[in-house]
């Protein structure tokens, strides 16, 4: 735990991602199979199957922000690294005001896992009730990741559900479609619900409920 902890107070906001510009420094990975891209499945979960061999991805549940013909990207909602206070996320900030950081000192909150790359970024995953200067508003929820929204939160004006993530999962083109027609994730049904439920060891169960076959 004392590794994960030291993690966090190594991270930093940056700049979102535009619709499907890949992280820096991505490399396809050993054995990557393309497959073929038909529709875009952005907007739902990516549910990991028994047959994904990926132990960072055992049971998980990805909902898909950005898919095209030239790659993916989501978020990982149900892999908790622990409970720390917003403030561990911060502590570099040199901008921050004393009187902010002892707010963000009282306010403990899980943090999740969000994929692999990009490690050293902060996103809140949130409804659509709250919207900062970084915030991008997708069809069912937002994503923001400036401080401002981690000061709203401690000051009960944040949004009224919101995941903190650290990290993303993006795939290059055809990367994802390789791994669909190998049986590697299956596809469920958005549920907002699901993605703010607070029994985060029930969410892939719970997934799993609403998968459906692409047309």
């Amino acid at each position: 735990m004392r590794y994960i902890h030291f993690f966090i107070f190594t991270f930093i906001f940056s700049a979102l991602c535009n619709a499907t510009d890949l992280p820096d420094h991505y490399t396809f990975p050993q054995n990557y199979k393309e497959g073929t891209y038909t529709q875009s499945f952005k907007d739902n979960f990516l549910i990991a199957t028994h047959d994904n061999t990926d132990s960072k991805f055992y049971k998980s549940v990805i909902i898909l922000l950005e898919h095209d013909e030239k790659g993916a990207i989501g978020f990982a909602i149900n892999k908790v690294l622990g409970e720390y206070p917003l403030s561990s996320l911060v502590s570099n900030n040199n901008n921050i005001k004393n009187s902010d950081k002892q707010k963000l000192d009282k306010i403990i909150l899980p943090i999740f896992w969000g994929g692999p790359l990009d490690g050293n970024k902060i996103f809140v995953l949130h409804s659509n009730d709250y919207v900062s200067r970084s915030t991008k508003i997708y069809k069912t929820l937002s994503l923001s990741n400036d401080l401002q929204i981690l000061i709203d939160i401690s000051e009960n004006n944040g949004p009224k559900d919101s995941l903190i993530i650290i990290g993303i999962s993006a795939w290059g083109d055809n990367q994802l479609e390789g791994e669909l027609e190998r049986n590697q994730w299956s596809l469920g049904e958005f549920d907002s619900s699901l993605i703010f439920n607070d029994k985060h060891k029930n969410k892939w169960g719970l997934a799993m409920k609403r998968v459906f076959l692409p047309l």
